[in-house]
């Protein structure tokens, strides 16, 4: 079982949590029921709303899942390293349904009613969210990097956080040090950090195309 001591979350000063936030499962206890639900959901749903980007949007769906367990991949038993992979939804174009599969994908972790996170979410309140429970998946929407003179998409506040969510090493600013316990899933309309190796190979990209209906 799991337990909620509300004081700690509501008097948290970087990332106040109002209980009507607090994550909430609804159980439904009988299996052919839950099952009925998933299948409609995994086989008539999503492919009807997303079109030609239900694999994509199915991606998302299975990195939330993947989030559920974020704590036996930094343990690695996940039997590649001891990272947990960084999500990075992307595409140009306009009404993709980025920001609708990370909605499902979110709300169906037991966030429901709770918005995903805003593209400009600072370091902080990644980090402070991220060590405030564990292994329910943050997303990020709609992140912007800056561009340089050369048409490239750089952003080094992303660059040092998908390092320390990747191998979940702690950040010590004034006198307080936070440890992420979630996996963390950002949405953009490019990619960012092309020519960063060490960078990339910490993400997992997903890309969206222009949707077809």
């Amino acid at each position: 079982g799991h337990a909620v001591e509300p004081k700690f979350f509501l008097k948290n000063q970087i990332n106040p949590m109002v209980m009507s936030d607090f994550p909430k499962i609804v159980l439904i206890p009988f299996p052919q029921v839950r099952y009925a639900l998933g299948i409609n959901m995994w086989n008539s749903l999503m492919p009807a709303f997303f079109q030609n980007n239900e694999i994509p949007a199915k991606a998302v769906f299975a990195y939330a899942v993947l989030g559920l367990h974020a704590d036996r991949c930094w343990s690695g038993e996940s039997g590649v390293g001891h990272g947990m992979p960084i999500g990075w939804v992307y595409s140009p174009e306009q009404g993709s349904g980025k920001t609708e599969a990370l909605m499902l994908a979110h709300w169906t972790i037991g966030l429901i009613g709770r918005g995903i996170w805003a593209g400009d979410a600072t370091k902080s309140v990644a980090f402070e969210g991220a060590s405030m429970d564990a292994n329910l998946t943050k997303f990020i929407d709609d992140v912007v990097p800056s561009e340089n003179a050369k048409g490239e998409y750089r952003s080094r506040q992303m660059a040092s956080m998908v390092r320390a969510f990747y191998d979940r090493t702690s950040r010590a600013v004034s006198g307080k040090i936070r440890r992420p316990s979630n996996a963390i899933c950002f949405s953009s309309n490019t990619t960012v950090n092309d020519d960063d190796k060490a960078f990339q190979s910490r993400l997992l990209t997903i890309p969206f195309k222009d949707l077809k209906t």
